[in-house]
C-alpha cells in the first residue's frame, strides 16, 4: 500500500503520508530553531568579541600614549642632561685651558730664570777656576817658604844651616 519516496511514503491514493510531511515539517522548523539559536548565540559572542577587541584596542592606544608620552619626557630630560653636562664639560675644558696657559707662563719663567741661573753658574764657576789656578800658585808659593823653614828646623840633610835656600834666592 504505501511506497517510500525519500522521506515520506506514498499512498496510493492522495499523494504523500501525512504523518511523514508532519514529522517532516515539525524536524525542519526544530532544525530551524536550532540554528537561529545558535546563529543568536554565536552573534552574542561575535558581538562580546567586538567590544573586547574595541577595549584591547583603546587599552594598547592609551599604553601606547602613555609610553610615548613618557619617551618624549625621557628624551627631553636626556637632552636637558646632555646640555648640562656639556656646559659643564666646557666649563672644565676652559678651566683646563686657563690652567694650561698659567702652567705655560710659569714654565717660560721658570726656564727663563734656569737660563740665567745657568748663565751665572757658568761665570761662578769660571770664577771658582781660575780662583783655583791663582790661588793655587799663591798657596805653592806661601808652602815653599814654609817647607823649606820646616826642612831647616828639622836639619835634614842637604840643607846647611845658612845654606842659601833654593827657589827664592834671597833671605
Amino acid at each position: 500500500m504505501g511506497e517510500e519516496r525519500g522521506n515520506f511514503r506514498s499512498r496510493l491514493f492522495g499523494g504523500f503520508d501525512r504523518e511523514d510531511v508532519v514529522d517532516y515539517i515539525e524536524t525542519l522548523a526544530a532544525e530551524r530553531n536550532r540554528c537561529k539559536k545558535e546563529c543568536e548565540a554565536l552573534r552574542e559572542r561575535v558581538s562580546s568579541l567586538e567590544t573586547q577587541l574595541a577595549a584591547e584596542k583603546a587599552r594598547n592606544e592609551d599604553a601606547r600614549e602613555t609610553a610615548l608620552s613618557q619617551a618624549e619626557a625621557d628624551v627631553a630630560s636626556l637632552r636637558e642632561r646632555v646640555s648640562s653636562v656639556r656646559a659643564e664639560t666646557d666649563a672644565a675644558l676652559e678651566r683646563a685651558r686657563e690652567q694650561l696657559s698659567a702652567a705655560s707662563g710659569s714654565i717660560s719663567a721658570v726656564s727663563g730664570a734656569f737660563g740665567d741661573t745657568d748663565g751665572s753658574l757658568a761665570r761662578l764657576q769660571k770664577d771658582i777656576a781660575g780662583m783655583r789656578v791663582g790661588g793655587a800658585a799663591a798657596d805653592a808659593e806661601e808652602a815653599a817658604p814654609v817647607t823649606d823653614e820646616a826642612a831647616d828646623a828639622a836639619g835634614e840633610p842637604g840643607s846647611a844651616p845658612g845654606a842659601p835656600e833654593s827657589g827664592s834666592g834671597d833671605e
